[in-house]
């Protein structure tokens, strides 16, 4: 079997499918920045206050 038979008997996902599917991927990559924005600096934060100085 060659591989354009096997190219041919794929189902390739529809375009609905994939713009939503980025669109999911944009989201979360967005909401994880933003969670580990929050924890870093909370971090930072948190060794301010514990070591009395910081980055200034």
């Amino acid at each position: 079997m060659s591989v354009f038979t096997e190219v041919k008997r794929v189902e390739w996902p529809k375009r609905g499918e994939v713009v939503f599917n980025v669109i999911i991927v944009f989201v979360l990559a967005l909401a994880f920045s933003v969670f580990f924005l929050v924890v870093d600096q909370t971090i930072i934060g948190a060794l301010r206050w514990g070591l009395g100085y910081g980055y200034d």
